[in-house]
C-alpha cells in the first residue's frame, strides 16, 4: 500500500470514528518535517501536533479559548504543540492580541490574511502552515470541547490513519439548529 505525502486530517467533534488503513508497525511517510521532529514515527511516543484555528473578530472570545485549549493540549502524553492562529480579516483587536499571545509563545503561530476569504479559505491557509505529523482544525468558539484532542490522539496511536469525529447531540443547540443536522 502506498501512502499519499500529506500530513493527518483529524476532525473534532465528540463520537470518534476510524478505519484502520496501514499495518501495525508501518513507518508513517505523510509525517512533516520540523527542527525538532524530522522523523515522527507513523504511531509513535513523541510528534509535533498542530492545532490549526480560524478567527474572525473573536477578540472577546480569545482569553478564554487559550485558558481552555493549552491545558488540553499539555495534557496530551508524547506530543509537542503549536497551534497556527489564522486571522481571517478581523476589523477588531483580534490580530493585535493573536500577535501579542505569538509573542509570548513560541508554540503560538499567526497567520494573517488581508481581508476576511471566509472560514474554508482561513482554514485552508493553516493547513498549509501547519507542520504537524497530525493536524487538528479547531473552532474559536469552543463548541467541541478541548479534551476531545486526546480521544483523537488516542484513536490515531491504535493505528487508524484517519480519525474523523461526529457529535450526536448539541445539547446547547437551538432546535433549528439540531433540525439543520
Amino acid at each position: 500500500m502506498d501512502f499519499v505525502d500529506r500530513p493527518h486530517f483529524l476532525v473534532p467533534e465528540t463520537l470518534l470514528r476510524g478505519v484502520p488503513t496501514a499495518p501495525a508497525g508501518a513507518r508513517d511517510t505523510t509525517a512533516r518535517s520540523n527542527s525538532s521532529l524530522a522523523e515522527a514515527p507513523w504511531i509513535g511516543e513523541s510528534f509535533l501536533l498542530s492545532l490549526v484555528v480560524p478567527f474572525y473578530n473573536e477578540e472577546e472570545m480569545i482569553p478564554a479559548f487559550f485558558s481552555a485549549v493549552i491545558p488540553a493540549l499539555e495534557a496530551i502524553d508524547g506530543t509537542q504543540f503549536e497551534i497556527v492562529r489564522v486571522n481571517d480579516g478581523s476589523r477588531d483587536g483580534t490580530l493585535r492580541m493573536l500577535i501579542g499571545m505569538s509573542n509570548e509563545n513560541s508554540r503560538i503561530r499567526v497567520v494573517d490574511l488581508t481581508r476576511s476569504f471566509g472560514k474554508e479559505a482561513a482554514l485552508s491557509a493553516g493547513l498549509d502552515e501547519a507542520r504537524g505529523a497530525i493536524v487538528i482544525p479547531f473552532d474559536t468558539d469552543l463548541q467541541d470541547p478541548p479534551g476531545v484532542m486526546q480521544l483523537l490522539v488516542a484513536k490515531r496511536r491504535e493505528g487508524y490513519d484517519v480519525v474523523v469525529a461526529k457529535c450526536v447531540s448539541r445539547r446547547t443547540d437551538s432546535f433549528l439548529m439540531r433540525r439543520a443536522d
